[in-house]
């Protein structure tokens, strides 16, 4: 897909006007006009994704009836993202969802086109996708990712008044004048809260918040590494002993998938902002 000149001011145009609406108006303009270039381009170039050309079809009505679905389906995504943008509070765009979307179509298309397609450019459709390649390589990998993950929650210590993690210690006491003491220690950061009449009432909340960042927390470290894991594994579907042969599998894009939504949750600010939500917002701090 060739982008054009009109195209090309469209974009510009949007990064200009989100920028100084992003500064002046709303924080989140960037990410909502992002979402609107993506239902532009979609129905502007709807006619270039159903393309058939140099194509020899089984049953051509079905696979065009496919490829208008995914239209349909991302045009349902990008209302639901918009609606997600406005009504959330915190975190932001990084474009993984989309690329985790884009993935999810592409292993669509070349299933669509493995049942009704017989020939691209002269080349026949391989109908049959291997499972997975590499078998005893990919079961040592996942000895050590499970042993890695027993391993990590293992260490991490979740009681209801005490909580434990890579990069914060959560603490829930009564101290000697029998008053709730609450406090969050964090890797540059220490603050304290002592419940009192006034705070009572926000006290419930404070304590949901910061359980709420450390279970985030725990998720985005685990993730990370995860992450690695996986595309080790992906790389692990490369046909090593003939790399003339098709090396993609069933499993390859299993892991992939994987891999992209271990991304959305590495790199999201979710816990960025709870942070200093909760910073910001104590209610008393010593």
């Amino acid at each position: 897909m060739k982008l054009d000149n009109k195209d090309k001011n469209i974009i510009i145009f949007c990064t200009i006007l989100s920028t100084i609406f992003n500064i002046y108006i709303y924080n989140k303009s960037t990410e909502i006009v992002m979402m609107f270039l993506v239902l532009y381009f979609i129905h502007k170039y709807k006619d270039t994704i159903k393309s058939t050309e140099n194509m020899e079809f089984i049953y051509k009505d079905k696979y065009i009836e496919g490829l208008d679905n995914i239209i349909k389906i991302i045009n349902i995504y990008v209302v639901i993202r918009i609606i997600l943008i406005l009504i959330t509070k915190f975190g932001g765009f990084n474009g993984i969802d989309l690329v985790v979307v884009g993935q999810v179509i592409t292993i669509y298309i070349e299933r669509l086109q493995r049942k009704y397609v017989k020939s691209v450019n002269g080349v026949e459709i391989e109908r049959k996708m291997k499972l997975i390649n590499n078998k005893y390589m990919v079961c040592l990998i996942f000895i050590i990712f499970i042993g890695f993950t027993h391993n990590y929650f293992n260490d991490i210590e979740f009681k209801d008044n005490y909580i434990s993690t890579k990069n914060y210690e959560y603490k829930n006491i009564y101290n000697e004048e029998n008053k709730k003491e609450i406090s969050l220690i964090g890797n540059s950061f220490s603050v304290t809260f002592i419940e009192d009449e006034k705070t009572n009432k926000e006290t419930n909340k404070y304590i949901a918040d910061i359980k709420l960042l450390l279970k985030i927390d725990v998720l985005e470290e685990y993730s990370r590494i995860a992450l690695i894991f996986m595309f080790i594994l992906v790389f692990s579907q490369l046909n090593f002993k003939d790399k003339t042969k098709q090396s993609k599998t069933v499993f390859m894009n299993v892991f992939l998938i994987l891999a992209l939504v271990f991304s959305l949750v590495s790199f999201n600010t979710y816990s960025i902002d709870l942070e200093h939500k909760i910073l910001s917002n104590n209610p008393y701090r010593i």
